[in-house]
């Protein structure tokens, strides 16, 4: 963090936790304000692996997001994710091969090196960052600095601070590993699995 001294944490968050927040009860199906039908793709995403650092003295974050997507419906030339209002820098598979992408409004689509057949998967990784206004907050400012970070996915907000199938039926694994100012803490569902300093 450009000359600061930062702590990096990694945070495993338990499986079937959904990174974008709430889940419709099951059981009959009743008109509720709000309701969110499930979102259907010829893909499935499986599992996030996030790399965010934070400088709370700009209020932006860099990140890298790396989705393990299988294709499920049929075989897949391209890949479409919600990412809303942070700029992408560069997309790059599981072979570290970069890959064609176009960002338009709040959806990220890539475009796969080669056809990806039904029941087999891909790793995508996204470059990104920018000033998020939704989902991440900095929050309790002391003398004009932000001193505490929250994320906030639910229902669908998370597109807001990392590239993602942001859809609350949709259920995953994730990590998390944060890079942060050294005097920081960093908490997250589940198992902190290591810090430096």
């Amino acid at each position: 963090m450009g000359g600061h001294a930062a702590a990096l944490a990694l945070l495993a968050l338990l499986a079937g936790v959904p990174a974008a927040g709430c889940r419709t009860a099951a059981g009959p199906r009743h008109a509720v304000a709000g309701e969110h039908a499930p979102r259907t793709a010829p893909d499935d995403v499986e599992h996030y692996a996030i790399e965010r650092e934070l400088d709370p003295s700009t209020r932006r974050v860099e990140g890298r997001c790396t989705a393990r997507v299988w294709a499920t419906g049929r075989p897949l030339g391209e890949v479409a994710m919600d990412l809303a209002g942070l700029e992408v820098k560069a997309v790059s598979d599981g072979g570290r091969r970069s890959l064609p992408w176009r960002h338009e409004g709040e959806t990220l689509t890539v475009e796969l090196a080669e056809r990806l057949p039904r029941g087999d998967y891909v790793e995508l990784t996204v470059d990104y960052g920018g000033a998020p206004v939704r989902g991440l907050w900095f929050t309790d400012v002391e003398e004009g600095v932000p001193t505490q970070v929250d994320t906030q996915g639910q229902c669908e907000d998370a597109r807001f601070w990392f590239p993602c199938w942001d859809s609350p039926s949709d259920r995953v694994t994730s990590e998390l590993r944060v890079r942060m100012p050294s005097h920081g803490v960093a908490t997250a569902a589940g198992e902190r699995v290591d810090r430096v300093d």
